[in-house]
């Protein structure tokens, strides 16, 4: 599979099984890191990354109006969150944002907006369903991927984005690339199929079936932060 592909497939694999775990913190974690990584595909120059966050929350996921929050309140919570576990961030604490409370399971967000008015924290704090919100970043990856494929001009740039993402290499293939010598090729790496970037990856990743799912890494696997340029192949 190509690279966008699995890395895309893992993300949201890894979003359902925390939401379906209980994994609430983690699950918000990478919701909001995946938010980040979605935003940071588009050609965006000289764009700064809360912007580039917020336009693209903007236009993929708060469309539809189901959501009471704001972009800006999204990025504010994705700053404490990411950084803190906390739903705070200099944003929200500085009054340019409203803090996010999330109704998780049966929890209805009515419930939650009374307990937020009885606390005094109208104008303070949004609620939404962490499901609802979860969807809407599943649904909004999707259109913006078909978007993007539609637009050649677009696509060639998303896909050079997503080409610096981490790759996983064997330990074989590190050996090789850090002794030159014990190199017999080494190629480019084919370009992703770009006819089924999209397809097939978002919608089933909603309910994984976890059989299916690739095998964890090993001990034979490395984890590299390198752009994946080249395949290496031993002698």
């Amino acid at each position: 599979m190509d690279m966008l592909g699995k890395h895309l497939k893992d993300l949201f694999y890894a979003i359902n099984h925390c939401y379906q775990n209980q994994l609430l913190m983690p699950c918000l974690v990478l919701l909001y890191a995946g938010i980040d990584v979605a935003a940071s595909l588009e050609p965006s120059a000289g764009i700064g990354v809360g912007d580039r966050f917020e336009k693209w929350v903007e236009r993929y996921m708060l469309n539809s109006g189901a959501l009471a929050c704001t972009g800006k309140d999204l990025y504010a919570a994705r700053c404490g969150v990411v950084h803190t576990f906390t739903p705070d961030s200099d944003i929200s604490k500085t009054g340019r944002a409203r803090v996010i409370g999330y109704a998780y399971g049966d929890a209805e967000v009515k419930k939650l907006d009374e307990a937020t008015s009885l606390l005094g924290r109208q104008g303070l704090q949004v609620n939404v369903r962490l499901l609802d919100l979860i969807e809407a970043f599943h649904n909004g990856f999707e259109v913006y991927l078909k978007e993007a494929f539609m637009d050649s001009t677009r696509w060639t740039e998303v896909m050079g984005n997503a080409g610096v993402w981490t790759t996983v290499m064997t330990v074989h293939c590190v050996t090789a690339i850090r002794r030159p010598t014990r190199i017999e090729t080494m190629t480019a790496c084919p370009a992703p199929d770009t006819r089924r970037a999209w397809r097939s990856i978002l919608r089933p990743a909603l309910a994984p079936d976890e059989n299916a799912h690739s095998a964890p890494a090993t001990a034979s696997t490395a984890t590299i932060t390198t752009p994946a340029l080249f395949i290496a192949h031993r002698r």
